[in-house]
């Protein structure tokens, strides 16, 4: 498995973060993906304005599933990820999200908004992390 656009463009409304490392300078930067095309990313510069890199010189910083019964901080607020989406579900609906979350032959089945949500909260929803192409979000130095 490599990192390609179709792992990156549905989060590209949700100012998705990641590392890159550029070798020249012997340097991880934290940036922001702005676009995407083929194999080329626009990206924030660590040194102000924009900058392209290769796709492969990017990985994203994601959440594992595993977090969505924890509290995690998403543009200034906490909250727990399960519990909000079941505050927009009945009991039902509810018990399905989360018997097919953990699931990844079932992933697919959710909801479109449950998936918006999940991408926007920038949780890994095509198993990159465990395939070394993404960084969990709980690793990183804060």
């Amino acid at each position: 498995m490599k990192l390609e656009l179709k792992h990156l463009a549905p989060y590209l409304p949700y100012r998705l973060k990641g590392i890159c490392t550029w070798e020249h300078l012997n340097k991880d930067f934290e940036v922001e993906l702005y676009s995407a095309s083929s194999n080329i990313l626009n990206i924030s510069s660590p040194f102000g304005g924009n900058d392209y890199v290769e796709i492969n010189e990017f990985k994203p910083i994601l959440r594992t599933l595993s977090d969505l019964i924890k509290e995690i901080q998403h543009n200034g607020e906490k909250f727990v990820p399960i519990n909000t989406i079941k505050i927009f579900t009945d009991l039902n609906h509810f018990e399905y999200v989360e018997r097919f979350i953990y699931d990844e032959e079932t992933f697919g089945l959710l909801p479109y908004w449950v998936m918006e949500l999940l991408l926007e909260w920038n949780f890994d929803i095509f198993g990159l992390i465990p395939h070394g192409l993404a960084v969990d979000i709980n690793t990183l130095n804060k």
